[in-house]
């Protein structure tokens, strides 16, 4: 009966990991598309120049928002690898 739960609790843990997995990849992936959309938007000659203005001010934002987001998948990352190795954490 014990190993039931065990089991259940760890099925129920995986699909929890893989969903994150999923929410992240599709974030990094939006945050990417978003920064495209942008520059393609600041590049283009044939719009008026108040909107390509604005599409470089908030490219500044979403870089922001990329390099922020990288970053926390990079340190989270780098805890589970370091954790549990004392030598590696200091």
């Amino acid at each position: 009966m014990l190993h039931a739960f065990a089991c259940h609790n760890l099925a129920e843990l995986e699909a929890e990991l893989e969903q994150r997995a999923r929410d992240e990849a599709r974030a990094s992936y939006l945050l990417a598309r978003a920064l495209e959309l942008l520059v393609e938007t600041a590049r283009d000659d044939s719009l008026p120049l108040a909107l390509r203005a604005s599409s470089v001010d908030n490219l500044k934002r979403a870089l922001t928002e990329m390099v922020e987001h990288s970053s926390a998948k990079s340190a989270d990352a780098l805890a589970s690898v370091t954790a549990g190795h004392p030598r590696l954490v200091s």
